[in-house]
């Protein structure tokens, strides 16, 4: 999305324009990358055996991919929770430059001649609607990005879920081969 200005009220934007442009800038590309990094959540899976002892190999691999899953989705997490804060720190940036851009727009003399106070609503919103359309764009990032957060959560759980499963078949077939079982550890 590429930002222009109306040219009467471009001094408003002094000392702004540059950080209006870069997040508007980064809003596709951030939100591509924090789209993947979903995709890759949602991708990971872990099927228990119901038999560990009958494989002990495929076993341990599926326990260490469980492991290595659950530590994937930890740390897209926490990017997740960092994303969520860069967003609302741009949302902070996107609406002090739409306060200050409306305030003065609001004392120009075409704006106090309109009586009706929805009638200057609706010139500032018309002036103003490519900052509006960024707070929009910025506001729903955050509500996916929220979303993300609970998805990996719950894939986060999930994970440890089966690990302690995983867990738990370990100490039966640990037992199993304590009581003289036999345990196929060949692939």
């Amino acid at each position: 999305m590429q930002i222009t200005f109306n040219p009467n009220i471009k001094d408003v934007f002094d000392g702004y324009i540059e950080s209006i442009e870069a997040i508007s800038l980064e809003v596709s590309d951030r939100y591509f990358n924090i789209q993947k990094r979903l995709d890759e959540v949602k991708a990971i899976s872990v099927v228990l055996m119901k038999t560990p002892e009958e494989e002990m190999v495929k076993f341990n691999e599926l326990y260490a991919n469980a492991q290595a899953s659950y530590s994937r989705v930890s740390s897209i997490l926490i990017d997740f929770i960092g994303e969520r804060a860069f967003w609302k720190r741009q949302l902070i940036m996107a609406n002090k430059i739409y306060n200050r851009a409306k305030n003065y727009l609001l004392t120009t003399d075409t704006l106090k001649n309109l009586r009706n106070k929805s009638l200057q609503e609706a010139r500032v919103e018309d002036e103003l609607y490519l900052v509006a359309s960024l707070i929009s764009t910025i506001k729903g990032a955050l509500e996916d990005i929220k979303d993300m957060v609970e998805i990996a959560v719950v894939k986060k759980e999930e994970l440890d879920n089966a690990i302690t499963n995983m867990n738990r078949q370990q100490r039966i077939v640990e037992s199993l081969i304590g009581l003289g079982y036999h345990v196929r550890t060949n692939r």
